[in-house]
Formats: C-alpha cells, structure tokens, sequence
C-alpha cells in the first residue's frame, strides 16, 4: 500500500468513526486517527542533524518543527508548528546544538532561541537576540551564535565579509567574538554559504562549493584545503537567463558571479580529533575522506553514496536518505575502494532516445550507489584538435540524467564506445569485458568481488 492510499484509507475510517462510534476499541482508534494520521510518513526530509551517541535530532524541513530520532529513523518526539508564539517557529531551516541534556533551537527570522529539554523533549526558556545569526553552535558547553559583523564592514558595498562567533547573549558586541573570519574575496553567496561543527575545543567551518575549510582549536585558526578535489565547484556565469534565479534584481547584483552546478562538500562530522568529510566531486566522484587533526593528515576511506553523512560512531557510520537513517561499518566502505564501476557513453548518447539501455544504466548506477561502490563516468572525447575538458555544461548532461561519479573524456579506446553506453568493473587484480548496455544486473553483482567476501 503506497502513502496516498494510506491516508485515503485513514480518511475513510475517520469518517465511518465519526458516524458509528459504537464500540470502545473503534472509538479509540478513531481519536488516535483524529489526533495524528501517518505521523511519521507526513515527513519528507530532516537536515541540521545533531547526534548525542544515542539518538539523533534534526529539524523536520517545511514542518517548523524539531524531532527526536533513534537510530532507526523512528521519529520518538517533535517539537514545534508555524508561528510567533511559545512552541513555535517563523524559520523553515531552524539551526540546533546540543549541550548537555539540552537541545538549543535557533529561530533566525525570529530573532529567539528555545531551549529543549531533550529527553522530554518539553520547553525549558526561550530568549530573545538582540542580533540575527545564522547558525548556533556548542563550545565549550557555552551556547555561540555565528554572525556576519556588519559592525566592522558591510561587504555588499566593500566585497569583503567578516564572520564572528560569539556568546548568543553578546551577538551585537564585537569585543565578545571568540574569533573573526576574514574573507578578501568577493563574496557570492552560492559558493559561501557555510556548514558549521563543533566537538570540544574544534570548530569547523566548510564551504558548500569550495575545497578549503577553517578550523579553530581555542588557540588557533588555520585553513586546510582537501586534496585531489577541485578547487571550486564548477558552475555557469549568472545572467538575465539565469533561471535558477527568480528575482530579477537578484540577476542584476550577482551578475558575473558563477553559479555552482552541485555541491562540493556535502557534509561533515567532527568527534575528537577526527575531522570525516562527504565530498560530492566531479574528480573523486562521492566520497568520504577523513583529517586528523594532530597528524594534519587526509585519508581517502572509499565511496560514500548511499546518503548524507550524519555521524561516525567507532567503525559504525550512519547516513541519511531523505527520512531513512542507513548504517555502514567504516571497514566495508574501505573494502570496495580498490573497485570500480566504469560507464562509457558514446557521442551524442545524452540527446538519443534509448530506453532500455537508460533503464539497464540506472539499475547498474544504482546498485553501485547503494552499496558504495566507486563511479567513474567516461565520455566519448570527439574533438578533432585538444582534448576536450570537463566543464559545467558537461555536468549538467550528466545530471540530468540523475547520474553522478568521477568524470572524464576519453578517446582512443578499443571497444569503450562501439555501443551508446558500455560498463566495465576493474580493480587492482581484475578487469572485466566491457559490457554493453542494456545487460542483466546479476552480471554485474557477480563481477564485483568485494560484495562476495
């Protein structure tokens, strides 16, 4: 039974409950349906997800609302509907940090914090801020607000942006700022826009379409850059045409900026001294790599791509798809790195029509994805002087097919291309035939070793 009939099935019963509320156990039913039907299914997407070791809290999207997570996915608690009042919220993409036994709940459009008891999940306060910002974090057990000071600069007018992280009771003193930020490049928002994570003494600051991020330690700040990954996310210039764009003054003030066509770095987790980041590249394809923060050392751990990154827990890593919370052990993520899914397209694959090879392709793509196997995307390379270039033209053909992996051209090679779309499996001891498209899936399960041992 699919989510529509479900809730049609659930409408009929309220009415035949209404109508005929003769017996105990029906009525009962009939509250409980009244009350909340298909609570959980109501659900479509959780973001800004904090774990404490045994549950995870997140911020239920277009719901206004905050929820309690065991490690299933089952949401056990929420928090929240649309409003100005106590239990309430004016901002869809709310901000949280866990301290202690409480859970801090940051309205920004509302200018209040709430503050949740999280194993009640019930109301403790709620404060007024005296300045807006646009992420809370805990650090050192104290509650900080992350805060572009205007105080200091305006960069719409200068270009350059100056960041702060202060006490959210002190987020309108710029003497309070545990540090500064400072950016002297012009700022674009689509390329800025920052994640933010705290473990102890850390703080972690990514950029969504850039391969560097900032950490601060208490005594220090220092930038690191992720090797092997672009450097930007690659995008188009923005103009009139723009249609990502809604608002035409928004066309006119970000002219000549680039607007990325993904994003770079597409979570993190932070515990201790180890640093895991998810990175959504078009070199490595997605991946997850890991810094140590004492040996100052990256380490490429394997494919990650059965959904967002969330927390790292021992050998036990947990990713979100969509409301579905996965678990995979470090160790088999490390397992299939030395294997590899590759798919050849020929010229002009993208513009034919070809059904049952696109629906061969996917069934192949997918399967990869869900069980972290590393993707490479090679395309036919038919220029005639050069060599051709990946380019943000090249990745949204690519992703208008739903496709993602580490891209390339290629020309030159002996049966890659004599069909529109070929797969190979290849690792250190073994390379298979080229398979062409549409072919059995069982073929492809077979040929990847990691899965049978």
């Amino acid at each position: 039974m699919n989510y529509f009939t479900a809730r049609k099935l659930m409408k009929t019963l309220q009415l035949v409950c209404l109508e005929y509320p003769k017996y105990l156990l029906l009525l009962i039913v009939c509250v409980g349906l009244s009350i909340n039907p298909l609570q959980a299914q109501d659900y479509w997407r959780f973001s800004n997800v904090q774990y404490d070791g045994e549950y995870f809290y997140a911020v239920a999207d277009d719901h206004y609302q905050v929820v309690k997570l065991d490690k299933d996915g089952n949401v056990l608690a929420s928090f929240g509907q649309k409003g100005r009042g106590p239990g309430e919220f004016l901002t869809d993409g709310l901000d949280l940090a866990l301290i202690d036994t409480a859970l801090y709940v940051l309205d920004n459009r509302a200018l209040h914090i709430t503050t949740l008891d999280k194993t009640t999940f019930l109301s403790i306060e709620r404060k007024k801020l005296k300045k807006s910002a646009s992420h809370i974090i805990n650090y050192s057990g104290i509650p900080y607000g992350f805060v572009m000071d205007f105080e200091e600069t305006n960069p719409f007018e200068t270009g350059v942006m100056i960041e702060a992280f202060r006490p959210v009771d002190k987020l309108e003193d710029p003497g309070a700022s545990l540090f500064n930020i400072r950016d002297e490049s012009p700022m674009n928002p689509f390329y800025d826009s920052e994640a933010i994570y705290a473990s102890g003494d850390f703080i972690l600051i990514t950029r969504e379409g850039i391969n560097r991020f900032v950490l601060f330690n208490g005594d220090s700040l220092y930038k690191r850059r992720i090797p092997g990954v672009e450097e930007l996310a690659l995008g188009r210039e923005i103009t009139k045409n723009t249609n990502s764009l809604e608002r035409p003054i928004a066309k006119i003030f970000w002219k000549e900026k680039i607007m990325p066509e993904y994003i770079l770095i597409t979570s993190a987790y932070l515990e201790d001294h180890m640093l895991y980041v998810q990175v959504h590249s078009y070199k490595l394809g997605d991946v997850l790599i890991s810094y140590n923060i004492q040996t100052d050392r990256f380490r490429e751990r394997g494919a990650l791509s059965n959904g967002e990154l969330l927390a790292v827990d021992g050998d036990t890593v947990y990713t979100m798809d969509g409301t579905d919370i996965q678990t995979t052990l470090l160790s088999d993520i490390g397992s299939c790195r030395d294997e590899m899914v590759s798919f050849y397209f020929g010229q002009g694959v993208f513009e034919e029509d070809c059904t049952r090879c696109q629906e061969s392709l996917l069934k192949w793509y997918d399967y990869a994805r869900e069980n972290n196997i590393p993707i490479q995307l090679v395309l036919e390379d038919d220029s005639w002087f050069g060599a051709k270039e990946v380019n943000a033209q090249t990745l949204g053909n690519i992703k208008a097919w739903d496709l993602w992996g580490a891209v390339s051209y290629k020309k030159g090679c002996d049966d890659c291309f004599e069909t529109s779309i070929s797969a190979r499996i290849s690792s250190d001891h073994k390379t298979s035939e080229f398979y062409s498209l549409p072919a059995p899936l069982p073929s492809f399960k077979e040929e990847l070793q990691c899965m049978q041992e």
